[in-house]
């Protein structure tokens, strides 16, 4: 072994890196998976991969490695086979042990002849027809397939007795007929080591990578658009037309960009062709540019007048006025601190005061200095005025004629002023006409200007708003004006171009020059497509290139050379392992190698310590056969390297009490790290694995008028009492329910009657379960104590009336009654009182 370990080292490492990978993977991993193959086909085309070293190890050689994965999800549509014809698919469950139950010509049988024979097995039969209707056709004789491969999801419908689906051929099946194959005949063990089958993986893998190089350049189809037959003769489209895989971006460059001064030359070439006075039409484009020019002008005034130095003076301007209102207001509320009213100075006393002296002067004392104090009354409020307020009013006069005040006022109209001239936004309408007289796209340019106007408004209303500071941020004018002012100077260079045409026009040229134009901002507009285009070429030229690197023909001479098989006691180590877990060990037999031929290695079980060789079905119980053929079995296929489903059609047929819980506890284990699935027919199965499983799938076949196989609900007394009352009681007792007030009676009473007989069930049920605490169940022939007898002493007088009063309650409606005493169904207000009070107390029963 060492030897060969060394042989195949050295011949790997005189080769290119990713066949080294691929063959590291494999042991490793156990098999190579798609996303293997991706990831081996990139590296083959990078230097690394192509290059070869000497430092891997390539430790896994002669070691058991984990391989990928297997999972049926379901069986379908099956037509022609057996009497199975099913409504629905049997679903498998990918991460629980599944348990099929089902009685005797349910379909189970069946459900296992399609999967052996879909999974070529060697003991498969061919599959009949139901033999009691006309044959159908053979291409109808068929079902659906559904399965996960290393997480990949497929459906395949299989034809009856067709070849066999290769995906699933590693799917270990275990009944009678293999049973007896293992205690019967030598066997070719299921494992391999993986030094034998890495070079049929490499070659596959060779092969693999050669197909998806082969695909990738399949995909690679040309996705360039057809040129235009009007840009064939031009310089762009020629090159447009010659494009390989020895060009790149710079050698392109001439028609993969097209400039803005591009496009403008050629709606500038196309209006001068189709101008007949090229005179005239300089003429229109300078006065357009004059009117462009007032927008510019208008738009940068008003800028202007609402930027950063604008800004300033309105906040110097408010500042100023605000701190002289408040020395004068200061002021003239010190000089009437006589006042007995608050507001002396503010511009509402102001606009009050001046009121007053208009009136006193004009109407209530007219020629007579404003305030008259002597002998008057107050010109407001037309009463007497005391000494006090005479010297008030007097005080408040000299503050109003007062240098204060004055300043204040001038301030105030300053700013007023400043307001008064700030910019004010034309309307669209106006803005919409200075565009149309300019020669420039309203469409685009309205709302560009309507926004540039709408910020100008904006500022413009803070400025006149704002009662102390301005926010000295200004408007960035640039980006619009400038846009602006390069279509004003394109409008000089257009109409200086028709100057020159009025002179002479090469009318053949300039035609010659658009097409050029055109071709290329044609081009440019195919930009990605043309990179796509060179690189795919050269996508084509490498690809083509690293197929030769696959060439098989090395790989199978190197094959063909390792003839010798390697032969493992695992497979030995494994059965003793078996019969220990399934509680076999006392039975006296051993497994031995029996040949080795062709690189297949055959063993065979034997009688331990025997005189004589006899057979061992001749010595061995019915059931010591079937749990002997079982370790064999498992020890068979659990050195194998896939991740692959075990099913099993009714493992614990023939066996006692201890074998059958030794055995499902196997099934349990089994399931942690692969599928397990089980048909059985036997209750007692299902009440065990209901007890030690923590993680289970339970689906029941039945038959029905159609045929057999269908798949349905699991009989009630197949499942947990607590989650069968809820089921009860959320399902069918709701069911009843409604219809009980939809149609009455009558529809009512046969639900009802239904639930009343599985209520009465599962009460039994509880019984066994619960309150006897599982030391006595029906279908099982032990009485279980250990670590369950002392939950006996939980029982109290309360619990055995309960029980006592439902069990007698719902007893009725299990047995006859006379006619002169019919038993009344109770309202499903009334059932489901009952279900909830015994799921209370079951809940606080377990809970004690």
């Amino acid at each position: 072994m060492p030897n060969i370990q060394s042989e195949v080292v050295d011949w790997l490492h005189s080769k290119q890196n990713w066949l080294q990978e691929a063959a590291s993977r494999i042991l490793n991993n156990g098999q190579i998976t798609e996303e293997d193959i991706y990831e081996l086909t990139a590296l083959i085309k990078t230097n690394e991969g192509q290059a070869t070293t000497s430092t891997r190890t390539f430790t896994g050689l002669g070691a058991t490695t984990t391989s990928g994965s297997l999972s049926l999800e379901s069986i379908s549509e099956i037509k022609g086979i057996d009497n199975l014809s099913p409504k629905n698919p049997l679903i498998f469950c990918l991460d629980k042990i599944t348990v099929i139950y089902g009685n005797n010509g349910s379909g189970k049988s069946g459900y296992t002849r399609i999967l052996k024979k879909a999974t070529g097995k060697s003991s498969a039969i061919e599959l009949k027809h139901n033999v009691f209707s006309p044959p159908p056709p053979a291409d109808e004789r068929s079902c659906k397939i559904k399965y996960l491969l290393n997480g990949n999801g497929h459906e395949i419908t299989w034809l009856a007795n067709s070849s066999p689906i290769g995906d699933l051929k590693g799917i270990d099946i275990f009944d009678s007929d293999n049973a007896r194959v293992y205690l019967t005949k030598e066997k070719e063990a299921a494992y391999t080591p993986p030094i034998i089958a890495l070079f049929e993986e490499l070659v596959l893998v060779s092969k693999r990578i050669g197909e998806k190089l082969d695909e990738e350049k399949r995909q690679l189809t040309k996705s360039l658009p057809q040129l235009d037959q009007r840009y064939i003769n031009t310089e762009s489209g020629k090159l447009y037309n010659s494009l390989s895989a020895t060009h790149n971006e710079a050698s392109i460059a001439q028609i993969l960009t097209f400039s803005d001064s591009e496009e403008l030359a050629i709606k500038t070439i196309k209006e001068r062709l189709q101008t007949e006075d090229p005179r005239s039409r300089a003429s229109k484009i300078r006065k357009e540019k004059v009117q462009l020019g007032k927008i510019i002008g208008e738009l940068r005034s008003a800028y202007k007048m609402v930027g950063e130095e604008s800004c300033k003076r309105f906040q110097v301007l408010k500042q100023d006025a605000l701190l002289k209102r408040m020395i004068a207001t200061e002021a003239i509320q010190k000089n009437g601190e006589l006042s007995k009213l608050d507001g002396v100075g503010s511009e509402t006393w102001r606009a009050l005061w001046e009121a007053a002296r208009k009136y006193s002067i004009t109407e209530a004392y007219k020629g007579e200095n404003f305030p008259k104090t002597d002998g008057a009354k107050c010109v407001l409020c037309h009463q007497d005025l005391d000494k006090e307020a005479q010297e008030r009013l007097k005080s408040f006069e000299e503050f109003v004629k007062s240098s204060l005040e004055s300043d204040a006022k001038q301030s105030e109209e300053q700013l007023k002023k400043a307001v008064e001239n700030l910019p004010s936004r034309p309307s669209n309408e106006a803005l919409k006409t200075s565009l149309e007289f300019s020669g420039i796209d309203a469409i685009e340019w309205l709302p560009r200007l309507d926004d540039a106007w709408n910020a100008i408004v904006s500022k413009v209303e803070e400025l006149k708003i704002s009662k102390e500071t301005v926010r000295v941020q200004s408007l960035d004018v640039s980006p619009i004006v400038s846009e602006l002012e390069s279509i004003s100077f394109s409008m000089e260079a257009r109409a200086m171009q028709f100057d020159e045409d009025a002179k002479d026009f090469d009318r053949e040229k300039a035609q010659k020059e658009l097409l050029e134009l055109e071709a290329r901002q044609w081009t440019s507009s195919q930009r990605d497509a043309i990179l796509a285009e060179v690189q795919r070429l050269k996508d084509i030229q490498k690809l083509e290139s690293l197929k030769t690197l696959t060439s098989t023909r090395g790989l199978s001479v190197k094959a063909s050379e390792l003839s010798e098989s390697i032969i493992t006691s695992e497979y030995v180590r494994r059965f003793n392992q078996e019969l220990t877990k399934l509680g076999a060990k006392r039975i006296k037999v051993k497994l031995e190698k029996t040949r080795v031929k062709e690189g297949v290695v055959n063993h065979k079980i034997r009688l331990q310590d025997a005189v004589t060789d006899v057979p061992i079905i001749d010595i061995l119980s019915e059931g010591e056969q079937r749990i002997i053929a079982l370790a064999a079995f498992l020890a068979d296929v659990t050195g194998k390297e896939e991740s692959t489903p075990f099913i099993f059609d009714d493992p614990i047929s023939s066996l006692d009490q201890d074998f059958e819980e030794k055995t499902i506890e196997r099934l349990i284990e089994l399931a942690e790290d692969r599928q397990v699935i089980v048909f059985t027919h036997r209750l007692s199965f299902l009440g065990i694995i209901n007890d030690k499983a923590d993680s289970l799938c339970q689906v029941n076949i039945r038959t029905e008028p159609w045929g057999s196989g269908e798949v349905g609900e699991m009989p009630i007394f197949g499942k947990k009492p607590e989650k069968a009352l809820n089921g009860l009681k959320n399902g069918r007792l709701a069911t009843a329910k409604r219809v009980y007030f939809e149609q009455g009676s009558d529809a009512y009473y046969p639900l009802a009657k239904a639930i009343c007989s599985d209520f009465r069930i599962l009460l039994e049920r509880i019984v066994e379960l619960y309150f006897l605490a599982d030391v006595v169940q029906r279908h099982r022939r032990a009485i279980n104590t250990m670590g369950k007898i002392h939950n006996l002493s939980k029982i109290t007088q309360d619990d055995c009336d309960l029980i006592d009063k439902y069990m007698s309650k719902y007893s009725v409606y299990e047995h006859s009654q006379s006619a002169e005493f019919p038993a009344e169904l109770p309202e499903p207000g009334e059932l489901e009182q009952d279900i909830d009070t015994v799921l209370t107390w079951l809940v606080a029963f377990r809970g004690r």
